[in-house]
Parts: structure tokens; C-alpha cells; sequence
């Protein structure tokens, strides 16, 4: 009984702020996305099969595209020293190659 009346009360809590399940289960997925760089090998985890990767530069040219085909890729990228930009999905993250 607990249970059902908590649900409830969520339920209605998250209708009130204006935020669908939809839109809930989005933002959960994309705050499970991960993105990190070592040694110019790009690794993402947690993001869905077919995520859109894209690179750019800090001019906003792509220097880099592809999709995901497993949830951990491990991408071996041949890129400049400088700052780019990552966009897995939903996610941007901003990387370094020294």
C-alpha cells in the first residue's frame, strides 16, 4: 500500500513540474552517457546503439563522425593537439588532445 500511494505522489509531483516520463527516462539515459579521452583513443560507455558521434573543432568544423555499434566503443582517433567538442547523442563533453 506504501508503494502504490508513493508512486502516486510522484506521479503526480513530476505531472505538476511539467516533466513527462518521456522526457525523465531522456535525461536518465544521458546522464548515464560517458565520455572520456586518453592517449587520442576517444572511449564512450552507456550510450544507446546507433548514438550519433560527432567531433569538432573549436570552430565548429566536424572532424569526426560516426554512430555507436556497442554500448562501450572505443574510438582510436588521429586528431591534432587542440580543444574539441564531443556530442554523443544528447551529451556534449569538451576534450583535450595534448
Amino acid at each position: 500500500m506504501k508503494h502504490i500511494l508513493l508512486t502516486i505522489l510522484m506521479s503526480l509531483t513530476l505531472g505538476l513540474c511539467g516533466v513527462s516520463a518521456q522526457e525523465q527516462a531522456e535525461q536518465t539515459k544521458a546522464s548515464t552517457v560517458s565520455v572520456s579521452m586518453a592517449d587520442n583513443i576517444l572511449y564512450i560507455n552507456g550510450a544507446p546503439l546507433g548514438s550519433e558521434v560527432v567531433i569538432m573543432n573549436m570552430l565548429g568544423e566536424r572532424v569526426y563522425q560516426s554512430s555507436t555499434k556497442n554500448e562501450k566503443e572505443t574510438l582510436d582517433l588521429n586528431l591534432r593537439n587542440g580543444f574539441y567538442i564531443v556530442k554523443v547523442g544528447n551529451v556534449l563533453k569538451r576534450i583535450i588532445i595534448k
